[in-house]
């Protein structure tokens, strides 16, 4: 049942590419996106793969490894996510263009603080359980030194963040 809601999910983005009539495909993801990769490939349509994860399974990074020359152009967020999935098999279509960043205000109680901080949406793989620790033991030694962690709390990361403040 599951593998044939598969195989009817590619031929719904097939139908839905086409309407479109647009000459490349944006997809903006790993294997999440898989299918609209298999659509694409299927239709002879021109896509720009964006790779954003530096962490992945094996199963992924080998489709990743056997299909990226279908794409017109790979785009990778990051050094770490192109070093990631290409390794020494370095694609003359590869770039490396990093997300834009919104400017933060934060209003700071004492400007004498020093604050350390990072900007990711939470998820283990980034292990700010890690930040939160030393910042944890941080704070006892010297209140001055603050750490901030802003980003997104997707609702499948709700749980991972409220453990985050536990600790």
């Amino acid at each position: 049942m599951l593998f044939s809601l598969f195989f009817f999910d590619i031929y719904q983005i097939t139908r839905f590419i086409k309407k479109s009539q647009s000459n490349y495909v944006y997809i903006p993801g790993g294997a999440t996106y898989i299918k609209t990769l298999f659509a694409c490939i299927l239709m002879k349509k021109k896509f720009i793969w964006h790779i954003h994860d530096c962490h992945s399974n094996f199963v992924f990074v080998l489709i990743f490894k056997i299909l990226n020359k279908f794409s017109q152009r790979i785009v990778f967020a990051s050094l770490n996510s192109l070093n990631y999935y290409s390794g020494n098999d370095k694609n003359p279509k590869s770039i490396v263009l990093q997300s834009g960043v919104e400017r933060i205000h934060i209003k700071l109680i004492n400007k004498k603080d020093f604050i350390i901080g990072t900007l990711a949406n939470f998820n283990p793989i980034k292990n700010l359980e890690l930040i939160v620790k030393i910042a944890k033991i941080s704070n006892k030694l010297d209140k001055s030194i603050k750490f901030l962690i802003i980003g997104k709390v997707w609702k499948s990361q709700k749980k991972f963040f409220l453990n985050l403040k536990e600790i």
